[in-house]
């Protein structure tokens, strides 16, 4: 009698490639759908304030940005520029840093207007850059009315308004159609979902909130915007109006 034979399939060079790349195709897949799995669908809402560290290679500037899609308007708070030195070369790498720079920087206007008597004033006001108090400039644009308000400290003391034809379009929702998924990224310790959506000219890089599904930054151009907050509520209309008792003279 012959001991019984079994039956045993061994891999050739071609068979083992093969199989090589179909485990890693697999892999890769299997990969992917976990870190889908793990990002909330990204939004851009339509109403929001957001507190933003917009940063260029010429320039870095703090502001707090209102929109509004309902009532069609706008509204920047500018905390003007850093007055010490400060430059973040490695953008994700080193954005956990930013909240300790923040509290140890002083924000001045261009010129030597420091003090709390030349910023303006918002009484009632829930500002989107909260830690940072009272603006040192405020740019109101209403586009339904064709009117910009630009509010700024007087030398003198208080606050000059003026108003101007307002010349452009509503700004429409940055989020781009086509925008694909690149994998997960963190950002000031927050997971984050990484998209991209590629153009003739330029790439736009979108950091969204893996809980919330909000933007946490937004890269375009090789200029940084980290949003250090973000709100999606309601803004009341008062917040894209100038302040009670100021009067905006037409320039």
């Amino acid at each position: 009698l012959s001991a019984p034979v079994h039956n045993m399939a061994f891999f050739g060079p071609t068979e083992g490639i093969s199989f090589v790349i179909v485990f890693g195709l697999f892999y890769f897949l299997s990969q992917l759908q976990n870190d889908l799995a793990m990002v909330v669908s990204p939004k851009w809402p339509k109403t929001y304030k957001t507190c933003v560290m917009m940063e260029s290679s010429r320039e870095f500037i703090t502001a707090g940005w209102y929109v509004d899609d309902d009532v069609r308007a706008t509204r920047l708070d500018s905390y003007g520029i850093p007055s010490t030195d400060m430059y973040f070369g490695g953008w994700l790498s080193t954005a956990h840093h930013i909240d300790n720079v923040f509290k140890q920087s002083k924000f001045e206007p261009v010129v030597n207007l420091s003090s709390a008597n030349h910023r303006v004033p918002w009484d009632g006001t829930d500002y989107a850059c909260a830690q940072l108090g009272a603006p040192l400039y405020t740019f109101l644009m209403r586009y339904k009315e064709g009117t910009m308000y630009s509010l700024y400290p007087s030398p003198e003391g208080g606050v000059t308004c003026k108003q101007s034809k307002l010349v452009g379009m509503f700004p429409q929702s940055p989020l781009m159609e086509n925008i694909q998924f690149i994998g997960n990224d963190v950002i000031r310790g927050i997971p984050v979902g990484h998209f991209r959506s590629e153009f003739f000219l330029f790439t736009l890089d979108y950091f969204f909130n893996n809980v919330t599904g909000l933007p946490s930054a937004l890269l375009v151009n090789s200029a940084n915007n980290t949003f250090l907050t973000f709100d999606d509520g309601q803004v009341s209309e008062e917040t894209f109006q100038p302040p009670p008792g100021v009067t905006c003279h037409v320039s």
